[in-house]
C-alpha cells in the first residue's frame, strides 16, 4: 500500500493509497476502524476516508509529532 506524509494546518497526516487492481485497502482499514469503535475499549488509530484526485484514500493524524 503506497503511503506518504502530508502537513496541513500545522498537523502531520499519514495518507495511504490502495493498490491495484482493486484499491480496497482504504475501505478495509475504515471498516476495521468502525468495528473497533464498537467492540474494543482500548485506544487505537482512527482512519478517515477522503477522495483526492478521484482516488479514495485513508488518512489519519499522527499524534506522535
Amino acid at each position: 500500500m503506497p503511503k506518504t506524509w502530508r502537513f496541513k494546518d500545522g498537523r502531520t497526516y499519514l495518507i495511504k493509497y490502495g493498490s491495484a487492481p482493486d484499491y480496497l485497502e482504504p475501505y478495509n482499514e475504515k471498516l476495521a476502524t468502525e468495528i473497533l469503535k464498537r467492540v474494543c475499549p482500548v485506544p487505537f488509530v482512527t482512519y478517515d476516508l477522503v477522495l483526492i484526485n478521484r482516488r479514495c484514500i485513508i488518512w489519519f493524524q499522527n499524534h506522535l509529532c
